[in-house]
C-alpha cells in the first residue's frame, strides 16, 4: 500500500514555559484551541536529546478556524531551558509562515498588546506582516483574499529554513515530495527580512500540492516551504549548534502521513537515514505513529500519522482513524466539535 503526505500537521517550538508561550500564541496569533498536552518521558527521540531520556511536557494547539498546522510547545522539565538567537541562513528553520485574512485587524490587536510588527512586502509583491514572538521566533503573516469570516489568520502553513545549499536541498526535498512545484528562486538582497536587509540569500520557494484526501486534508491545506541561503558566507552555524534539539528555537517541522509503515519503507529504500521511529506511540491524549528524519544540513523533520486523538474532553468523545475511514475528510461538526476545546486563560 503506498503513503501520502497531506501538509503541515504542526510545527514544534521550544519554549522555556509552555504554559505562557500557549496563554501567548493565543492572544495574539489566534491559536485558541487546546488539541493535547502531555508530560510522558521523551522515550521514542533520545536520539535527538543527547542520548539520554528527558522529561518535558509539550502543549499542542490550534487556530481551528483559520485552518493550517498546530503549533507543538515543548518544554524540558529535566533540565534548564538553553536559550537560542536565530540569525536569517543558519542552518535550521528561521520563520514560520501563516496567512493573513484581515490584516488591518492583526495589526491593531497586535499593537493592542503592544508586540512590534513590520508591513512588509514578500519577494511574489504580496503584502505581509513580519513579528518577532514572545521568544523571539519569527513570523510572517501573508495577506490573501478569502472568505474565512471566523478568523484573522491561519495556523502554519510553512516555513523559512536555513541551508547550506539550495540545489542540495531542493535534490533532497524533491525525494520526500516529487511533485513540489517551484514558485521563485532569487538571489539578491531582501527587504522583508528584517534586520538583514543588507545580506544577500539565495532564497527558493516551493509549495506541495496533492489531490489525496484524507482525515484532515482540506483543513491542512497546501505547506509552503523557503529554502535560504546565506551567499559568500562560509562555516554557517545551525540553529542547535551545541544545544539540544528542544532548547529554546523552532524544533522541527511536522507533517501529515496516511501510511506510515509503507512511507519508512521508502525513506530507506532512498537512502534517507531515519533518526528515530516510534508506532503507536501515546502521548497524552494521541496515539500515533511518528518517523523522524533530517535534512542535509541536520534540520529535523518529522512524519506524524494520527491513530486516534480526543475531540471533546468534557464529553468523551473521541476521533479514530482505521484503514476504513483514513481516506474520508473530518466532517465539518466534528471538527467544529475540536474547536470547542478552548484554551485556557
Amino acid at each position: 500500500m503506498s503513503f501520502t503526505i497531506n501538509g503541515i500537521q504542526h510545527i514544534a517550538i521550544g519554549v522555556n514555559n509552555a504554559i505562557a508561550a500557549a496563554k501567548w500564541y493565543k492572544e495574539n496569533y489566534n491559536f485558541t484551541t487546546h488539541i493535547n498536552k502531555s508530560t510522558e518521558d521523551a522515550t521514542h527521540v533520545k536520539a535527538l536529546t543527547g542520548g539520554r531520556l528527558q522529561h518535558r511536557t509539550c502543549i499542542q494547539i490550534a487556530n481551528i478556524h483559520g485552518s493550517g498546522g498546530a503549533l507543538n510547545l515543548w518544554q524540558y522539565t529535566s533540565r534548564p531551558q538553553q536559550e537560542n538567537k536565530v540569525a536569517y541562513g543558519m542552518l535550521g528553520i528561521n520563520a514560520i509562515l501563516l496567512n493573513c485574512f484581515n490584516m488591518h485587524q492583526l495589526q491593531m490587536q497586535l499593537k493592542q498588546d503592544h508586540i512590534p510588527s513590520y508591513p512588509i512586502i514578500n519577494p511574489q509583491g504580496n503584502a505581509a506582516l513580519y513579528v518577532s514572538d514572545y521568544f523571539n521566533h519569527n513570523a510572517f503573516f501573508t495577506a490573501i483574499t478569502s472568505n474565512n469570516k471566523n478568523a484573522i489568520n491561519s495556523g502554519v502553513n510553512g516555513a523559512i529554513i536555513g541551508v547550506s545549499n539550495v540545489d542540495e536541498s531542493l535534490a533532497f526535498y524533491k525525494k520526500i515530495f516529487p511533485n513540489l512545484l517551484v514558485e521563485y528562486d532569487q538571489t539578491c538582497k531582501f527587504s522583508d527580512l528584517v534586520g538583514a536587509e543588507n545580506k544577500i540569500f539565495r532564497r527558493l520557494q516551493f509549495s506541495v500540492t496533492t489531490q489525496a484526501v484524507s482525515t484532515f486534508s482540506a483543513f491542512l491545506g497546501t505547506p509552503t516551504i523557503q529554502l535560504l541561503q546565506a551567499v559568500n558566507e562560509v562555516n554557517v552555524k545551525r540553529t542547535y549548534d551545541n544545544k539540544f534539539w528542544g532548547d529554546v528555537g523552532i524544533m522541527h517541522i511536522a507533517f501529515d502521513v496516511v501510511n506510515a509503515a509503507a512511507l519508512k519503507t521508502y525513506l530507506q529504500q532512498a537512502g534517507i537515514p531515519i533518526i528515530a521511529s516510534s508506532f503507536e506511540q501515546v502521548t497524552g491524549s494521541i496515539i500515533a505513529n511518528h518517523i523522524y528524519i533530517k535534512d542535509v544540513d541536520g534540520t529535523v523533520i518529522l512524519f506524524t500519522e494520527l491513530l486516534q486523538m480526543t475531540l471533546n474532553k468534557k464529553w468523551n468523545w473521541h476521533l479514530k482513524i482505521t484503514a476504513k475511514n483514513q481516506y474520508k475528510r473530518l466532517s465539518k461538526w466534528k471538527l467544529n466539535l475540536l474547536g470547542l476545546q478552548k484554551m485556557g486563560h
